[in-house]
């Protein structure tokens, strides 16, 4: 059986042979354009010719096969647009072929092949140009794209004609698959179209070879004879075109070079056109979310880019993206599919990725008429600041529902990365709010004005929200250990929290208790957040500060475990790491603030803690770091030793470390 076949495969090798070798050298034959199809035909089955059979017919004769494709192409005035789109079908058919026989170990043939198709596809692109976009193009269209994405997968971006072959034609794709996606009459196939009758008239040699080539697509594409079945592999064909070349090219070539992709990103992404709208009635809502979740994934691959940055200093594109990431953030949950869930990852994490791009969340501000026209009068007492507050408010409810979640062991992977993104929005949040407040007490107020005064409360009020979630989740995670990857971030955003809000009073929804339970949790936790260390000694500091003259509140710290042996073994675990120089600062200061507190208020909290193995800690790190920290670090921690001591006096060992610490602060200083 295996050898007939490849008795009957060599044969039709060899009629190609001749069929082309009489056309070659016959000028005046009258059927020399049935000879060149009859071998195209051929040489298109791959059942009737393997790839070592092409191969070397291929290259024996492309240049004549080449030039009776492209006479194919020409656009004929005697002959009909159906009849062109025929003949481009199939040599896009014989392009996806040529592409296929790409393989194997003989560089010469692969090249030979590789100008081949790269030629072929340039005609076709050029002919789809040139051509009147009408319904019996959408076959074509879907054939083409499937075949570029062949090619681009064949030869990826950093080859220079896949890379050309991308930045000219996406604009023309893009316009063929709009075309071709608000198509709407039903396509059924030629051959049920033409039923033969025993009238038929005589046809012409141009009618044959139409209705052969017509019957040979007819075969290959029996599974798509519909509209909606075009357009579903239109679809999918563009999407990944899109996803795996045209996002690798605009994420690895220079912005110089691929200018046209990044004029094509902000059609699509200021598009009007349905396909981008998820309340058009009428339309595939999958083929709209697919596009949404294409949009989102550019934006988080291209945030730091810089054409993206500065295309966010236009206010449509900045309001078109906003749009796209509140329809994706405020998809319902409830019963919710993964293809949802995955939407809404993508949409916080491209807001988280923008907002660290752009270095906070001030490019958030924004008229309101830029995104609708249907302005409320609570959003316009928001002014400028509406979609601001619109999206700190849902990541502020976001967070407190995914902590919830995390809870009840009820968390997905989609979530953990969720709240990563929410942490980073309202860290940024945060940042913007301190200097805002920093620009106040020097005087600026340039930033200040940019907000209203219903604003800044909005978004006092969200980050109010975001505390108490935070405070009640680390408050309710002891001991569980399905959360402990949670708790670093929980740790980091606490510290930044409790920089812009006071403990003890000016909270209208969170009590004090909880505040100071959750920081017990945390310092029981440092181990798991070594990194965040810098952000728990800062949220102590402030406290304790605070409380320095309240003995009220000094006592609500002893009943949270905040003054005893559990901060004592805090303190001392952070001079025993040897920690980084730029947090050495607060914790001397965290340091000393305790001791005051444990001496000055003695008598009412009745504590005894032994600070000798926090001395130990900070004399090793003196030791240690003598000649390797700046001066004025080093005479922080010396004065740190000294406050714990008092009126002791070190031991000989501890006072010749001291002192040569300070013989090399002298000289430095």
């Amino acid at each position: 059986m295996e050898s007939s076949r490849m008795t009957g495969s060599s044969s039709y090798d060899a009629k190609v042979e001749h069929l082309l070798t009489i056309a070659d050298h016959h000028d005046h034959d009258n059927f020399q354009s049935e000879r060149y199809l009859v071998a195209l035909v051929l040489l298109t089955n791959h059942q009737l010719m393997n790839v070592q059979q092409f191969q070397t017919v291929w290259n024996h004769h492309r240049t004549l096969l080449e030039c009776f494709c492209r006479r194919l192409l020409l656009l004929l005035p005697n002959t009909s647009t159906k009849s062109n789109v025929t003949n481009a079908r199939f040599v896009a058919l014989l392009l996806e072929r040529l592409l296929g026989c790409l393989e194997g170990k003989d560089s010469i043939n692969n090249e030979n092949l590789e100008e081949s198709s790269t030629r072929l596809l340039h005609l076709l692109l050029d002919f789809v140009r040139q051509s009147q976009k009408t319904q019996s193009f959408l076959p074509l269209i879907t054939q083409i794209v499937e075949v570029l994405n062949g090619y681009c997968t064949r030869f990826p971006s950093h080859n220079k004609p896949s890379l050309l072959l991308l930045e000219t034609n996406i604009d023309l794709i893009w316009e063929c698959y709009t075309k071709g996606m608000a198509a709407e009459q039903l396509l059924v196939s030629s051959v049920e179209e033409k039923q033969e009758t025993a009238e038929t008239t005589a046809k012409s040699d141009q009618t044959l070879m139409e209705e052969t080539l017509t019957a040979i697509l007819d075969r290959t594409d029996s599974t798509s004879n519909t509209t909606a079945q075009w357009q579903e592999r239109l679809h999918q064909s563009v999407q990944e075109l899109v996803r795996n070349h045209v996002l690798v090219v605009m994420t690895q070539e220079s912005p110089q070079s691929i200018a046209s992709l990044w004029r094509w990103f902000r059609q699509c992404l200021m598009s009007s056109n349905p396909l981008l709208d998820l309340k058009q009635k009428g339309k595939d809502p999958s083929h709209q979310r697919s596009w949404h979740e294409t949009l989102l994934l550019f934006v988080n691959s291209l945030a730091t880019h810089p054409e993206l940055v500065a295309m966010l200093q236009e206010s449509s594109s900045k309001a078109a993206l906003v749009k796209l990431l509140l329809a994706n953030i405020t998809m319902p949950t409830a019963g919710a599919s993964d293809t949802t869930n995955n939407h809404r990852m993508l949409a916080w994490t491209a807001l988280a990725s923008l907002v660290a791009a752009k270095g906070g969340c001030d490019w958030l501000l924004m008229d309101t008429d830029a995104t609708t026209k249907d302005t409320k009068n609570d959003t316009k007492a928001l002014g400028n600041a509406a979609h601001l507050c619109a999206l700190i408010r849902l990541t502020s409810g976001e967070w407190r529902i995914l902590l919830g979640y995390a809870l009840e062991q009820q968390s997905s992977t989609n979530d953990s990365v969720v709240i990563q993104a929410c942490a980073q929005i309202l860290a940024s949040l945060l940042a913007y709010m301190s200097q805002l407040a920093q620009d106040l007490e020097e005087g600026n107020t340039s930033r200040h004005q940019q907000l209203l005064p219903a604003a800044l409360l909005h978004l006092r009020d969200s980050l109010e929200d975001a505390l108490q979630a935070t405070c009640l989740f680390l408050g309710q995670a002891s001991g569980k250990k399905e959360v402990d990857d949670d708790i670093p971030v929980m740790i980091q955003l606490l510290g930044l929290l409790l920089s812009e809000f006071d403990a003890f009073e000016g909270l209208k929804h969170v009590d004090t208790a909880e505040i100071l339970k959750a920081l017990d949790v945390v310092v029981q936790n440092s181990l798991q957040a070594q990194e965040q260390q810098h952000y728990v000694m800062a949220s102590l500091l402030g406290i304790m500060e605070t409380a320095c003259d309240d003995s009220y509140r000094v006592l609500l710290l002893k009943k949270h475990n905040l003054l005893g042996e559990n901060m004592a073994w805090f303190l001392c675990h952070y001079w025993s790491t040897n920690s980084s120089a730029s947090s050495v600062p607060v914790a001397c200061r965290l340091t000393e603030i305790w001791h005051v507190l444990l001496t000055e208020h003695q008598s009412e909290l009745r504590l005894v803690v032994n600070t000798e193995a926090i001395e130990k800690a900070i004399v090793a790190w003196i030791k240690k770091g003598a000649h390797q920290e700046p001066a004025a670090i080093i005479n922080d921690v010396i004065g740190c030793f000294v406050t714990l001591r008092g009126d002791n006096p070190p031991s000989n060992e501890d006072a010749l470390i001291l002192q040569q610490a300070m013989e090399y602060c002298a000289a430095h200083s």
